[in-house]
């Protein structure tokens, strides 16, 4: 989809969920399941994978609630991101710690 619409600059968010809603609960009651950080890391990497812009687009993975800060201009800086990516599935410890998730 950023690639069919050309897309200037996405901004990618990681779900918080606050406690009192409907999806909280069914996280509580097992309905639906949240993915872990490394599963959040790797739907980062199928979006930069699989993003292929024929124009600059800025990608944005910088808000408060990412388990991984990412920076860059796609095509530019693809393989950059992807290396990124890589190193922090490699060593998980890279991630911003939960704690520091907040809105």
């Amino acid at each position: 989809m950023i690639s069919a619409v050309g897309a200037s600059y996405v901004g990618l968010l990681t779900l918080m969920l606050a406690t009192d809603t409907p999806l909280y609960d069914d996280v509580l009651t097992g309905k639906f399941v949240q993915l872990t950080p490394l599963e959040t890391v790797g739907e980062l990497e199928m979006i930069v994978e699989h993003t292929d812009c024929a124009k600059d687009t800025i990608l944005r993975s910088n808000h408060a609630s990412n388990w991984l800060e990412l920076k860059g201009t796609l095509p530019h800086d693809k393989e950059r991101l992807l290396k990124q990516i890589s190193s922090a599935k490699s060593d998980p410890s890279v991630l911003k710690p939960r704690h520091l998730r907040r809105l």
